[in-house]
């Protein structure tokens, strides 16, 4: 027996708004990569997925959920962790080698998370302090 998949795929981030009750902002596009999937996961997390081309090449997963846990779905072990301020946020980064691969943080109810994932390298804290300040 297989079980069902909790996402929904939406067209639009307003469409995941009307379904889970909460808005997420997240860019148009990223540069490298080529698509984006919006989905929602009941009323509890909305998510976008940037993909290249080639979808083992990486992507990256932005989340917003319901609550205050980590809701990136990552469990690696980082041998970085750090946190730094991004604009009003208190945002915990984690990655190796000087490279972020994931950024976590709370606001107003909501976790959020950004993740690379597949072979996608990190970034630098720069560049993930700039994709957090694009998801609201």
């Amino acid at each position: 027996m297989q079980i069902p998949d909790p996402w929904t795929d939406c067209e639009s981030l307003e469409k995941t708004a009307e379904l889970t009750g909460f808005d997420m902002a997240a860019p148009n596009a990223i540069d490298g990569f080529s698509s984006r999937i919006i989905r929602a996961m009941d009323k509890d997390i909305i998510e976008v997925i940037y993909q290249t081309e080639n979808t083992d090449e990486g992507e990256i997963r932005i989340r917003k959920g319901v609550g205050g846990e980590d809701i990136s779905g990552d469990y690696n072990r980082y041998a970085e962790i750090s946190t730094v301020h991004v604009d009003d946020l208190r945002v915990t980064m984690k990655g190796a080698d000087g490279q972020i691969s994931l950024a976590i943080w709370t606001s107003g109810g909501y976790a959020d998370s950004i993740g690379l994932g597949g072979s996608a390298d990190g970034v630098s804290s720069g560049e993930m302090s700039a994709l957090v300040a694009a998801v609201r």
